[in-house]
């Protein structure tokens, strides 16, 4: 092909941000949207946290998204009978002080129509294109729809979530979102959390008088794959049976906010990272590489970093062959699978023991949790455009590219001589100590021993400990 395309399968965020990005870094770009409109009402909320909306700001979206979102102010948490346990009424400001950007919540369809109308060539975009197949010929894909129409690109990118390909899912827990009228008492600006055995309710003020409302159920049993099931109506019904009395906040139980919900929808949460995700022309970001419990609002960020890394990957082989070869492109692929998989790892852990924490799982966490009751947020520094500029605020954590020294994971083997050897020097200083004490002097040989086992042990876990930190290069567990 003489002009370098790259076909988008998937209007959502995903898509549609590399799309903003490549329509900035002079690529050609088409978008593939299956549904009949670019912003159908399919999901309640998006909450954008600092690493998401930097990005957004770099595409000059960040006023336009600021005007239909609602920043999270404060944030309180409650217990099961409505007892508060934390207010952090300086939530926000502590947030904006440490990353330059606060927590914000809007309508999904809202930042979707936000990154389509910043698009200036509408008719790249194609909605009612449902993916039907895919076909390599040397440096060209062509990507058929079920409709029959037929495009050629250079480079397949899959952005259409977890319709891509079955992948190896797991499930422990449901989520029932949705958007209710909010009740004239709860300001603007304000978010709750309750905390209830094997469930636990999020709900965000937002602007229009909109109550963005998640719950998240535990499953009777962790589901995976094809067994995953998926909900209807009365599936809606019988929760709100067993836990319509939950107290959500004081004066708000479930069945309150459910019967003023103008959409809602019950689904699978849904946790996965794929091992691989590039094949010749074609890679996933995304929902289609990775999903996350949405109880840490990560989704849509990591989708919108997943955009902009790959965009940067692009424009640097495209900088150096105007058509790279399959070659150049799976290397680029490589560099994108090896920064974005072990974060989506560790931000999936993190949701995943968040959600423990929070559905009191166990009578410690219950413990734990309703005593302390503070409320949690789970932030990286995230990735940033290379080729545009700086976002316009800053906060008090480096960016990526500010790190000077990355951290690096070590081999497996490496690990298992630093541990092999650090336990060699603790015997050896245990055997060792008494050597040399006479005959009739056993009580202070013995206190020389247990002197040394306490001081090796110690010196032992606290090394152990602290080599986990990301600079440390010394210690069995340093990366």
């Amino acid at each position: 092909m003489t002009t370098f395309t790259v076909i988008i399968i998937g209007g959502s965020i995903a898509g549609l941000t590399l799309a903003n990005i490549l329509e900035r870094y002079r690529i050609e770009y088409i978008v593939l949207e299956k549904h009949s409109e670019i912003a159908p009402q399919l999901g309640a909320s998006v909450g954008l946290l600092p690493h998401g909306t930097q990005i957004l700001d770099q595409l000059g979206l960040y006023e336009k998204v600021l005007e239909l979102s609602e920043p999270v102010r404060r944030m309180k948490a409650f217990g099961p009978d409505g007892t508060l346990l934390s207010d952090r009424d300086t939530f926000g400001e502590d947030l904006e002080q440490v990353t330059g950007y606060q927590l914000s919540f809007l309508d999904r369809r809202e930042l979707i129509q936000v990154l389509y109308d910043n698009l200036p060539n509408k008719s790249k975009v194609h909605v009612s294109k449902e993916l039907a197949t895919i076909e390599y010929r040397d440096d060209v894909a062509r990507v058929m729809t079920k409709d029959g129409a037929l495009y050629v690109g250079s480079l397949v990118v899959g952005a259409d979530g977890v319709h891509s390909q079955t992948r190896n899912m797991k499930c422990s827990y449901r989520c029932l979102f949705g958007i209710a009228d909010r009740d004239d008492r709860l300001p603007e600006g304000c978010g709750y959390k309750s905390y209830h055995q094997n469930r636990s309710y999020l709900c965000q003020a937002g602007r229009s008088d909109k109550l963005y409302i998640f719950a998240f159920f535990k499953n009777p049993e962790a589901r995976t794959n094809e067994a995953i099931p998926r909900y209807a109506s009365e599936d809606h019904e019988e929760i709100i049976r067993k836990f319509g009395k939950d107290i959500i906040f004081p004066g708000q139980r479930l069945n309150d906010l459910y019967d003023r919900c103008r959409h809602r929808a019950l689904v699978p949460v849904e946790e996965y990272v794929l091992e691989r995700c590039f094949y010749q022309r074609s890679v996933l970001i995304g929902d289609s590489l990775h999903k996350i419990n949405p109880i840490t609002a990560q989704g849509a960020n990591a989708a919108i970093e997943d955009a902009a890394l790959l965009g940067d990957l692009l424009k640097e082989a495209v900088d150096q062959n105007l058509c790279p070869t399959t070659a150049a492109l799976e290397a680029q692929f490589s560099r994108l699978l090896e920064e974005r998989r072990p974060k989506a790892e560790t931000l999936i852990a993190q949701a995943h023991s968040l959600q423990g924490v929070e559905a009191l799982e166990n009578p410690f966490l219950r413990f734990v949790t309703l005593s302390g009751g503070a409320a949690r947020i789970v932030y990286t520094s995230g990735h940033t455009l290379r080729y545009m500029p700086e976002p316009s605020k800053k906060g008090e954590i480096p960016r990526d590219k500010e790190l000077r020294i990355l951290p690096n994971r070590r081999p497996d083997s490496l690990t298992a001589f630093w541990t092999g050897l650090m336990l060699s020097m603790a015997c050896i200083n245990f055997f060792t100590s008494g050597f040399g004490i006479g005959e009739g002097n056993e009580n202070l040989s013995n206190l020389i021993y247990f002197d040394t086992l306490v001081t090796a042990s110690a010196v032992s876990i606290l090394w152990t400990i602290e080599s986990w930190r990301p600079m440390s290069l010394i210690g069995p567990l340093a990366r």
